[in-house]
């Protein structure tokens, strides 16, 4: 019959490596967190600006074509 014998150092190891690998875990979903958030408002403002430009772009297609609003008959 095989003995067993409880090995302490083994089981606080075991139990570091279990800790540590939770705590990369939250951390990294910590820093996932942030920088979805930092891409969501990237996102927004790159359409906002995009946005901006193409207002822009057709304010001075009208103005080149004579139909700003002061020349509309």
């Amino acid at each position: 019959m095989i003995k067993y014998s409880f090995n302490l150092d083994a089981c606080i190891a075991i139990f570091l490596v279990f800790v540590i690998s939770f705590g990369m875990n939250f951390y990294q979903r910590y820093q996932y967190s942030d920088l979805l958030h930092e891409h969501i408002e990237l996102q927004t403002t790159a359409l906002r600006m995009e946005y901006a430009v193409s207002f822009m772009k057709a304010s001075l297609d009208n103005c080149e074509n004579g139909k700003a609003a002061g020349n509309i008959p």
